[in-house]
C-alpha cells in the first residue's frame, strides 16, 4: 500500500523545485550557462535533500554524481554512481533518454509531471571545458512508491537554455554617456 505524505509534503516538493530553478536562473545572470562550479550547496540548503548532479555519460544517459538525502532513502540504497533510470520503471526509459538527451544536447530546462503528482526537473550545467554536461536535477515524488513514472497526461515544459535565461541576461548600456554638454 503506497505511503501517503503529509501535506506539508506536497508544498514542500512543490517549494523545492521552484527554489532550484530560481537558483539556478539566479546563477546564469552574467552567463550563457551556470557553471558545475558554480552550484554552492549552501544556498540551497532546503532543496538539497531532493536534489542531484547529473553527469551526460552519452546521449540520452545521465550518471548521479552526487544525490540529497530524500533520493537516497527514497529507493534505500546509495543512488551515486548509478544511472537516472535506475530510479525509473522500465517502460518509462525510452520517455526519460529522451528528455535527458534534451536537456543536454539543446541546452534545454526540462521539467516533466511524474505519476503521483511528482515531478522531474533538469537544469543544464557546463563543466569545465564550458559544455553542457552537468545538470542540477530536482525531483518531488509526490505520492508515489516505488520506481518513478512519468504522467503521459500532463504536459512537458523544455525550454531552451536562450529563452530561459532571457530575461536573466543584463541589457548592454554603453560604457560611458554624456551628462552635460557645455558647447
Amino acid at each position: 500500500m503506497p505511503m501517503t505524505p503529509h501535506p506539508t509534503e506536497d508544498i514542500q516538493d512543490a517549494k523545492v523545485l521552484m527554489t532550484l530553478e530560481t537558483y539556478w536562473r539566479a546563477l546564469a545572470v552574467s552567463r550563457r550557462l551556470p557553471a558545475r562550479t558554480q552550484v554552492d550547496p549552501r544556498d540551497i540548503d532546503q532543496a538539497l535533500p531532493y536534489s542531484m548532479i547529473l553527469e551526460e555519460v552519452c546521449s540520452g544517459i545521465a550518471r548521479i554524481r552526487v544525490a540529497g538525502q530524500k533520493v537516497a532513502s527514497r529507493f534505500d540504497f546509495d543512488t551515486r554512481g548509478m544511472t537516472l533510470g535506475a530510479l525509473f520503471a522500465p517502460e518509462a526509459a525510452p520517455r526519460l533518454q529522451e528528455l535527458t538527451a534534451e536537456a543536454f544536447a539543446r541546452p534545454a530546462l526540462v521539467s516533466a509531471p511524474l505519476t503521483m503528482g511528482g515531478e522531474l526537473l533538469l537544469l543544464p550545467l557546463e563543466d569545465r571545458f564550458g559544455a553542457p554536461t552537468r545538470a542540477l536535477c530536482g525531483v518531488s515524488f509526490g505520492t508515489a512508491d516505488g520506481l518513478l513514472a512519468f504522467d503521459p497526461e500532463q504536459p512537458l515544459r523544455i525550454v531552451p537554455v536562450d529563452e530561459a535565461l532571457q530575461n536573466k541576461r543584463p541589457t548592454q548600456r554603453p560604457a560611458l554617456r554624456l551628462v552635460v554638454n557645455n558647447a
